[in-house]
């Protein structure tokens, strides 16, 4: 129905702003004058071709699951081994990037410990980025907006209490994006095995 696409596209922007607020927020920070520690955000930003193509690996494989196998509890426990598959990709391609981020700024004498910070950040969004992909695709706006929210909220809190330093930001981007990971997993791990959620 016309209602039901229009509540569907209301809640893709939602959660389209609250990322990019989510994003955006530590570099609003950080720049001009911490400009090396912000380069920790580009691993993610560089590996976004990774995560989307081990999303839409994930659409694929689980569609033919359909096909393959009758039971629920075995198309459940096999759509979760492909989602920590992708999972897996995702940290280690964007992980990959980041040390290869890091050995350059090391090199180049701007290695810290914000910078390292925000590296780790970025990696672990890459794989949250994964886990929302999933979500999305499940129909699963409500959690997904609520997730990100709750980081939005939490990041701009704790960077205030904290003073605003690079140092600071770097840190507490890494802890909410290491909690918005956490949440946005314990909600996929739960609905990726749900049947219905995959049929097109």
């Amino acid at each position: 129905t016309v209602r039901r696409h229009a509540g569907q596209l209301g809640a893709m922007a939602a959660v389209t702003a609250l990322t990019a607020a989510y994003f955006l927020l530590p570099q609003a920070h950080l720049l001009p004058a911490n400009a090396a520690v912000a380069l920790g955000v580009l691993p993610v930003i560089a590996g976004m071709g990774i995560v989307e193509w081990q999303a839409h690996r994930f659409g694929d494989r689980t569609h033919a699951l359909l096909f393959q196998i009758a039971r629920p509890e075995q198309f459940a426990a096999r759509a979760r081994r492909l989602m920590l598959r992708g999972l897996g990709a995702c940290l280690c391609g964007v992980g990959l990037l980041a040390a290869a981020l890091l050995g350059l700024l090391a090199a180049a004498g701007r290695f810290t410990g914000p910078v390292l910070a925000m590296s780790v950040a970025s990696v672990l969004l890459g794989a949250a980025t994964f886990l929302a992909f999933l979500l999305a695709r499940l129909g699963r706006y409500a959690w997904l907006c609520g997730s990100l929210l709750s980081c939005v909220v939490a990041f701009v809190t704790l960077t205030r209490t904290a003073g605003g330093s690079a140092v600071a930001v770097a840190v507490v981007f890494a802890g909410t994006t290491a909690v918005l990971l956490a949440l946005l997993l314990a909600e996929a791990a739960g609905v990726v095995g749900e049947a219905r959620g995959h049929r097109r």
